[in-house]
């Protein structure tokens, strides 16, 4: 009995001296497998964050010496990113950068590759830091559909010469005119704009605190001076506006009391 008791001690002690090791470099290993997730996650957001203003600021950069220029604020602005965000030994810079170019079939894109090193710093340097390399892609804001030629200001400010109609989103199958008396009751939908919160002020029953500029709010024109939330008791049914033709493929028909609001 004693020699058993003494050899199930001895099983124990050869057991832990093998597997408590590995377990110990499997768990720094996941340790700094996070660690590089970390990282590439930063390098991520860091590089399509400067993607985005290149491409917000496309419209007034449109010729050649506008996208050397840009080229080279991107390089600056990630290298600033990388050195103070990402950190831990990354180097970066842009390879192959292409500036508003039409690839697929689609006009004002905006591309680049991304190189980068990492060293996240193992403890035990099993692996040497390697290259890695990005492709991102993005659409520079140039005021064109995606297979078009972009607009110029004056294009962009000119009229639109279709026809603007009001429909019930959730019921209804008529669409209607701006003054017809079918509609006039009932609030319509909205982007919440600096420009609605000039004319009017919040609903105290439903904005205890005021909404944010992009979001759906209601607004009765006949009324006016208060804007509601969708949760707001005065909204039980509302209108959108949309272009005529739109209506039209959607379904909606002309109201025989206004017409339509339109005589096409």
């Amino acid at each position: 009995m004693i020699m058993m008791k003494c050899t199930k001690k001895g099983y124990f002690t050869i057991e832990a001296a093998i597997f408590l090791p590995i377990f110990l470099i499997a768990l720094i290993t996941l340790a700094y497998v996070i660690r590089f997730i970390c990282i590439e996650e930063r390098i991520a957001h860091v590089s399509t964050d400067e993607g985005r203003y290149i491409s917000t600021r496309a419209y007034d950069n449109r010729n050649y010496a506008s996208g050397l220029k840009t080229r080279v604020i991107l390089g600056i602005h990630l290298k600033e990113r990388f050195n103070s965000e990402v950190k831990h030994g990354t180097e970066c810079c842009i390879t192959d950068y292409q500036y508003l170019i039409k690839k697929d079939g689609i006009s004002g894109i905006i591309t680049y590759n991304l190189a980068y090193k990492c060293d996240v710093n193992l403890p035990i340097h099993l692996f040497t830091s390697k290259i890695h390399d990005k492709e991102l892609i993005f659409r520079g804001f140039i005021g064109a559909d995606y297979d078009q030629d972009s607009f110029d200001y004056e294009l962009m400010e000119k009229e639109n010469e279709s026809v603007t109609v009001w429909v019930f989103p959730k019921a209804g199958e008529k669409y209607h005119g701006e003054n017809c008396r079918y509609i006039k009751v009932y609030p319509r939908q909205v982007v919440l704009t600096k420009a609605i919160t000039n004319q009017y002020k919040s609903c105290s029953h439903c904005n205890h605190e005021k909404s944010p500029y992009g979001s759906i709010v209601y607004i009765f024109n006949e009324k006016g001076g208060i804007y509601h939330n969708g949760s707001c008791f005065t909204v039980d049914r509302y209108v959108v506006s949309m272009d005529i033709e739109t209506a039209k493929s959607k379904g909606y028909t002309a109201c025989k009391t206004c017409g339509g609001g339109s005589n096409h």
